[in-house]
């Protein structure tokens, strides 16, 4: 845009940041927990049961897994700006579907256009322009940004209000315009890094800006030879199972423990709180850990995964309303992992091939996600204790920590990484602060 032509860059990663803020609330109406506050609504009302809900949310998340896909590759050719309005767009239209219910078809319907819309496309390509701007202190950037939009998770309790207040089906219409119009604001602010600055080891001149050394840049097929992409993969798949699970049905798991589903509204609040108080910290951490040992972030989400289900599983044990405050404070850790994890892959494999990356391991964790909930209401209709599916979903939490642990990075040589050795060297003698400085 004209107005922010002559902004220097540090000012404009502010503003990306800013954005990213506030477009990250946009994709709330995709989010596992958003789809669990109307769930009660659509089976009361449309008469559908569970396992049909569990069904639509899989296949849901089965297309968005091969949406996103086609997202990361025009993030990179196309950039943000243009992604994020047209995803903005199709919420508008998929919360005025949803608004209009009426059958199993429509509720379909409306499911396969929310996600993709929302999550799919929105926050990933949010998520993707912060990347994408910062560098130095991508992970401490990741962290405010998680920090910030932890307040969405007040999201699902307003929204469980106003569902009370005006109905379901005004709540999800006004959802749709209210946030398909921010996210066009949003949207519109975000653009290109300048080539003359683009944060490629190919451009950074000892002149230039000082930039990690120790980032490079991979493409898709240079990096699927690595042993951490693969690790990445696993994890992601991992911890895609408890997640979904978890959070679509924690409003069952609350009654089916001697607890109300009036308590989300306990969950939400605590989970916000919580997130609010660890996200930065998270992406402190990462900045501060060495380059090969940033990986490690990997494994804090496969354990604040395993906390998160345990915690869950003591619902049976725990006095009322203790339960699903510490459920809520352990999903809340649980997703301030997420962010830093997102900034390993910009730090591992640089931003060239970014979006075909990161769309790859989100989509795999999307399909772990698809099975999770359906493969947990099968169970529980086979007869099998809440209890012991919840410290089986531990157990393999704890694998996903055991695999980040043993696997290295790439060595230095691998493609670019040879030159990142020269270009310290030039930065060393640079005169300059860095374009996204904190001082």
């Amino acid at each position: 845009m004209a107005f922010f032509s002559n902004w220097s860059y540090n000012s404009k990663c502010w503003l990306v940041l800013g954005a990213a803020i506030l477009g990250y609330v946009t994709a709330v109406p995709g989010q596992s927990l958003m789809f669990a506050v109307f769930n009660h609504h659509l089976i009361s009302d449309i008469h559908v049961n569970k396992n049909f809900i569990s069904s639509v949310w899989m296949f849901t998340l089965i297309c968005s897994a091969f949406w996103v896909n086609a997202v990361g590759q025009l993030l990179d050719r196309f950039g943000a700006r243009p992604v994020i309005i047209a995803g903005a767009i199709m919420l508008m239209a998929a919360e005025l579907v949803m608004a209009n219910c009426h059958s199993p078809l429509s509720i379909g319907v409306a499911f396969f256009m929310l996600r993709p819309s929302t999550t799919e496309t929105l926050e990933f390509s949010f998520n993707y322009a912060v990347n994408k701007w910062w560098v130095n202190n991508r992970g401490r950037a990741m962290g405010i940004l998680a920090t910030v939009s932890s307040l969405e998770f007040l999201c699902p309790a307003i929204s469980s209000a106003l569902c009370q207040f005006i109905g379901w089906r005004s709540t999800a219409m006004g959802l749709g315009f209210v946030l398909g119009g921010l996210a066009i604001c949003c949207g519109s602010l975000i653009g290109e890094p300048p080539k003359e600055e683009a944060l490629t080891a190919e451009t950074r001149k000892a002149a230039a800006p000082a930039a990690r050394t120790d980032e490079v840049e991979y493409t898709l097929k240079e990096a699927m030879r690595t042993p951490i992409l693969w690790a990445l993969f696993i994890s992601r798949l991992l911890v895609g199972v408890p997640w979904a699970a978890l959070n679509l049905f924690m409003a069952d798991f609350l009654e089916e423990s001697g607890n109300s589903a009036n308590d989300m509204t306990m969950v939400s609040p605590a989970m916000t709180v919580f997130a609010v108080l660890t996200a930065s910290l998270y992406g402190i951490i990462f900045d501060k850990l060495p380059h090969d040992k940033k990986h490690f972030t990997l494994a804090c989400m496969s354990g604040a995964g395993l906390l998160t289900t345990m915690a869950t599983a003591a619902l049976w044990i725990l006095p009322k309303h203790v339960g699903p405050i510490l459920v809520g404070c352990c999903l809340g850790n649980w997703v301030s992992t997420f962010m830093p994890n997102n900034a390993v892959i910009a730090h591992i494999f640089g931003v060239k091939s970014m979006g075909k990356i990161s769309s790859l391991s989100w989509s795999l964790r999307l399909l772990a996600s698809a099975v999770g909930p359906l493969m947990v209401s099968l169970l529980q209709s086979a007869g099998v204790k809440t209890t012991f599916l919840l410290i089986a979903l531990s157990i393999v939490q704890g694998i996903g920590v055991l695999i980040i642990l043993v696997c290295p990075l790439p060595k230095q040589g691998t493609t670019s990484v040879a030159r990142a050795e020269e270009v310290q060297k030039a930065l060393d003698t640079a005169k300059g602060r860095s374009c996204d400085s904190w001082a």
